[in-house]
């Protein structure tokens, strides 16, 4: 294990330990205060981003592919609207970090009872209080050679409260922190943004899973 890695987890852990509370204390900082982590976060590991695509900051649900806790980490820092992560509910049984993890407001998603009232009244709030949902379709990490299959979770959400969506294909995040290996390693990352869309044409799910499916191995291969 390299020192860089060794490095990086004593500071997670300590950082996040700080900077949650510091979020709960000052409201009104918080984006700023998610963002400045973030950024530390990048810093230490040691990621250079290559941005492809333009960027739409007034659609309010993202939706991304799978690879790495890197990908929370990269779009906390790039998008200027807070961001209500929808996740699995395994992440709130964390010690510690999962009752944090619940106060700065993300969403578990318990797979027993996937869209109860709860979640969307959840979800409903957060976008009442001008954030955006963060949506991983794929519904867990990928094995990094293809966009796995999408779930309809993020498609009955996305119907439900009629959201402008931006999808977004997130390539070589977990060459740069492999989460499940624990191993760091310095070096690029893309970022593609494909092209915003509204939920009117019924067919936009399963056509959005082909393209970012599509776009993940154009760009992989450049890499």
């Amino acid at each position: 294990m390299s020192l860089r890695t060794i490095f990086l987890a004593i500071y997670s852990f300590i950082s996040l330990l700080i900077a949650i509370p510091l979020i709960l204390l000052f409201k009104q900082k918080a984006q700023l205060l998610r963002k400045y982590w973030a950024y530390s976060m990048l810093k230490i590991i040691g990621v250079k981003i290559t941005e492809i695509g333009k960027f739409n900051s007034k659609c309010n649900l993202i939706l991304l592919n799978h690879n790495s806790m890197l990908d929370v980490i990269v779009m906390e820092y790039i998008h200027p609207i807070e961001i209500s992560w929808i996740a699995k509910k395994s992440l709130s049984k964390i010690p510690i970090f999962g009752y944090l993890f619940k106060l700065v407001g993300l969403i578990f998603v318990d797979k027993n009872n996937k869209f109860s009232k709860k979640l969307l009244k959840k979800c409903k709030l957060s976008l009442e209080n001008s954030k955006i949902l963060g949506i991983f379709p794929e519904g867990t990490r990928g094995d990094n050679s293809s966009i796995s299959k999408f779930y309809k979770g993020s498609k009955i959400i996305a119907e439900k409260f009629d959201l402008t969506i931006q999808p977004i294909v997130l390539v070589n995040t977990r060459e740069r922190l492999d989460t499940k290996k624990f191993i760091v390693t310095p070096g690029k990352i893309k970022i593609i943004y494909l092209d915003t869309i509204e939920t009117k044409d019924t067919d936009w799910f399963i056509n959005l899973e082909n393209e970012m499916k599509e776009k993940y191995l154009e760009y992989s291969k450049k890499i």
